[in-house]
């Protein structure tokens, strides 16, 4: 087993962080997976489908069941998607549970049966974006048709279209107040709207890849956004500027989250790893390494105490950076995981794959 790498030595990461709250962290061990091999890919994550592989059981002892859910160890399996899920996102109040897909669709289901609610069409081509508002009643979702969408979550019908964009949209998230959506995509830009009207507030421009992924700080004071030029920034979106931008991965960045306390991003990249940074300073905390492909998803769960990533080797893993525990891999996905979030009340984990369905995993 190896450990992670960390610029600062583990005794100085405890100290540094503990105490810290929901931001956390400490020593992060680490899981292998078996090595099958994998279908080739394009440069943004997306190839024919994998060879199969057999679920095996998932890591860590298994809990007294719970009415509603599957036990630990074991997933439920949303079905609908004709292609590939390409993300996934949880409602504020944790009832229901959204998925964007390669078949131009954004899916709503609910949690506590894994039952269908609505299919919500209008893109006209792959969904790889979605974010809930803030009080649960909009969703707004970003498209390669180059636009950002806001859906009522109600009853399912649109409220606008936010055109700008150049190239294909990738990213989408709402500002903690619910005021204002961000988006990101091929065009390198990151576009602030109005939600009220949709009305284009500024650009944020420094990126020199595509950007992947955007997340405002809980705080409202920080966007956090990751790219395919290898580098994370941290900007202020008051006016613009960028405050710092985070360099150590080797290879594109995918995906990004923020702990509940705004202290701490974590970020997911195609150089097989996520890694923990903190936000006030921008220092590299560790760098969590197992994932024998690439990192597509990455999340945090409420209290910070675990990482959750998603990877190409089609697993999804739980770091206990908090206490330094043994990490736990959950199988069953027969393709690559694309997106992963993590239940408002931290007890469950979503999965988005290229298997064409979603899962839900009980983690506590």
């Amino acid at each position: 087993m190896t450990d992670p790498i960390s610029r600062l030595s583990r005794r100085s990461v405890l100290r540094l962080l503990a105490g810290a709250g929901s931001g956390a962290f400490a020593r992060a061990g680490l899981a292998t997976t078996d090595a099958r091999p994998l279908a080739a890919t394009g440069d943004d994550g997306y190839a024919d489908s994998a060879p199969p592989l057999v679920p095996t059981a998932t890591r860590g002892p298994s809990p007294a069941a719970t009415p509603g859910v599957p036990s630990a160890g074991a997933s439920r399996k949303l079905s609908g998607h004709t292609d590939r899920v390409l993300g996934v996102a949880f409602s504020p109040d944790g009832q229901l549970l959204a998925s964007v897909s390669f078949d131009h669709t954004v899916r709503l289901w609910k949690v506590a049966d894994g039952s269908p609610v609505n299919v919500l069409k209008g893109h006209t081509d792959r969904v790889d974006g979605i974010a809930f508002s803030p009080d649960g009643s909009m969703l707004a979702t970003a498209s390669t048709d180059r636009t950002v969408r806001l859906w009522n979550v109600g009853d399912g019908t649109p409220l606008r279209t936010l055109t700008g964009h150049t190239d294909a949209v990738m990213a989408v998230a709402f500002s903690p107040d619910g005021q204002i959506v961000a988006s990101g995509g091929f065009d390198q830009i990151i576009r602030l709207w109005q939600v009220g009207d949709g009305a284009a507030i500024r650009t944020l421009e420094g990126h020199s890849a595509r950007v992947s992924g955007v997340v405002f700080a809980p705080d409202g004071q920080t966007l956090c956004s990751g790219a395919f030029d290898t580098d994370v920034r941290i900007w202020q979106p008051a006016d613009g500027t960028t405050l710092r931008t985070l360099a150590g991965h080797t290879d594109k960045v995918s995906s990004i989250a923020v702990s509940a306390d705004s202290q701490i991003v974590v970020s997911g990249s195609f150089d097989n790893t996520a890694r923990v940074w903190k936000a006030t300073d921008g220092i590299l905390v560790m760098t969590l390494r197992g994932h024998r492909d690439w990192v597509m998803g990455v999340a945090m769960t409420p209290d910070g105490k675990t990482v959750v990533s998603g990877s190409k080797d089609r697993t999804v893993r739980l770091w206990p950076v908090s206490d330094g525990g043994t990490p736990r891999t959950l199988t069953g996905h027969t393709d690559y995981v694309h997106g992963v979030a993590v239940a408002p009340d931290g007890t469950l984990v979503a999965s988005a794959s290229a298997d064409k369905t979603v899962r839900l995993w009980p983690i506590a």
